[in-house]
């Protein structure tokens, strides 16, 4: 694979740049570090030229800036019914999803741990909590950042683990550790 299948998301993604340059840079940081991928080669493995690539982006950390942006949107969509249904943000169903939703995008997932962007996936997780269910508290923030936190953590050994626990197990084990935080009752 590598740099041999050169163009081949252009095709793949049918001529979507954008996507095709998210999908080369996904698979080139697999193999390697960031800072060792240079656009001239992002730009070869995706089919297209390096004034595409700044047509849609400054840099290649805004790539996955802006795709873990619209997983985001993706995830809002997917999770609305739950939303509506006034499922808590840590029952075991909105739980189950994004542990679907992770696997899912495993792929990604891998590639902004191993460049070093964990801190990305963190702050789009936490701004998700945040937005549906904060109340502008201090309280409620520093819950909902560490508990966005603690899913985050958990990804990391269930996916070098290989997802041996389904999304469903991993949300209950989530959902335990929530529950068994002592907390004042109001």
């Amino acid at each position: 694979m590598g740099s041999t299948s050169t163009g081949r998301y252009l095709r793949a993604a049918s001529g979507d740049a954008r996507s095709c340059i998210t999908a080369a840079l996904i698979h080139l940081a697999s193999d390697r570090p960031l800072s060792a991928i240079t656009i001239t080669e992002l730009c070869a493995e995706a089919g297209v030229s390096r004034m595409t690539f700044y047509r849609n982006f400054q840099s290649k950390e805004e790539v996955f800036e802006k795709h873990l942006a619209e997983l985001v949107s993706e995830y809002a969509v997917i999770s609305a019914p739950l939303l509506e249904a006034g499922e808590k943000w840590f029952s075991t169903g909105h739980l189950a999803l994004a542990f679907t939703f992770f696997k899912d995008h495993s792929e990604f997932m891998e590639s902004i741990f191993k460049c070093g962007f964990t801190h990305l996936l963190l702050d789009a997780v936490a701004g998700y909590m945040l937005q549906h269910w904060g109340d502008g508290s201090s309280q409620t923030e520093y819950l909902l950042t560490a508990f966005a936190g603690a899913l985050c953590s958990a990804y990391v050994p269930w996916a070098i683990g290989g997802f041996k626990e389904t999304p469903l197990q991993m949300a209950e084990l989530m959902c335990c550790f929530y529950t068994g935080i002592p907390r004042k009752e109001k």
